[in-house]
């Protein structure tokens, strides 16, 4: 009779367990974003831009889900393709030559995932 010891079956059970937790963002699926950058390297952005960003979309009555703020960039989340094609082309008028505002996909994983490391593996080429 093959019998090991319990300490085995339980890193088996562990293994298994961390394994189901990091693959989960894998089934949250991707929001559409816009993504606002500055144009020069090592350059950040400030609070003031997020504000002209958020009060340029209430005025076009552009709806999103979510703001992500970070010293780098801002991206802003959307439902629809087409609330995030036209999203960018009003943020581009109302930010002018100084940003670029790029296109994106965000995960849709809750955020205490993300904390923990856990990110989604993509199965195609992404920068």
């Amino acid at each position: 009779m093959n019998q090991y010891s319990s300490w085995k079956y339980i890193l088996i059970l562990l293994t298994i367990g961390l394994s189901l937790l990091y693959v989960t963002p894998n089934f949250y699926g991707e929001s559409f974003a816009v993504q606002v950058m500055p144009v020069k390297a090592g350059e950040t952005v400030d609070r003031s831009t997020l504000k002209l960003v958020e009060s340029s979309l209430d005025k076009a009555n552009i709806q999103n889900i979510g703001i992500a703020f970070e010293d780098t960039d801002i991206k802003i989340k959307f439902k629809e393709a087409n609330d995030q094609l036209n999203a960018k082309q009003v943020i581009e008028k109302s930010l002018g030559n100084k940003f670029v505002v790029a296109l994106n996909l965000i995960s849709n994983s809750p955020d205490w995932l993300s904390n923990l490391g856990a990110l989604p593996m993509y199965l195609r080429l992404r920068p």
